[in-house]
């Protein structure tokens, strides 16, 4: 496990935390993820997507975390360059302020340093390189999957 990861669930209230990149591969885990790689990154790669087309719809700069808020706890989704997320998951009481500026600190430090293929200063400016098609298709048959389980 990279420095930089273990210094992510080092900060306080970090309840777990996921490195994937987007071809659906868990790169590191603090604990067995319960979801399939492929359908977790394809999920965030959409809401990542969503919210880029937001952000550059409403000129209110680069889009830099996501934040799903649950009953019971918080999932933050953080850009790591163009081909990975890290993704944490709180409690709903955990103080979200603070584990963002530390999580920004740690990436805008470390990820560069330990690990020049996760630089995070190259995250695209447009969707041009979004397979939107191949997200749709993978979000749809996770959807499917879902209503036949549930």
């Amino acid at each position: 496990m990279n420095a930089w990861f273990q210094e992510i669930m080092d900060i306080p209230y970090v309840q777990a935390a996921f490195l994937v990149n987007k071809a659906g591969q868990f790169i590191a885990a603090s604990q067995r993820p319960a979801a399939d790689g492929q359908h977790l990154s394809a999920m965030i790669n959409a809401a990542e997507a969503l919210a880029r087309g937001l952000t550059e719809a409403l000129d209110r700069g680069t889009m830099r975390m996501l934040l799903f808020s649950m009953t019971d706890s918080h999932l933050l989704a953080f850009p790591a360059g163009t081909a990975h997320y890290i993704i944490i998951l709180t409690a709903r009481d955990a103080p979200l302020a603070l584990i963002i500026f530390h999580t920004q600190r740690i990436l805008n430090q470390r990820i560069s340093e330990d690990s020049p293929h996760l630089t995070i200063s190259g995250s695209p400016d447009s969707l041009d390189d979004v397979d939107v098609e191949a997200l749709i298709e993978s979000v749809s048959r996770w959807l499917q999957s879902r209503r036949r389980s549930g």
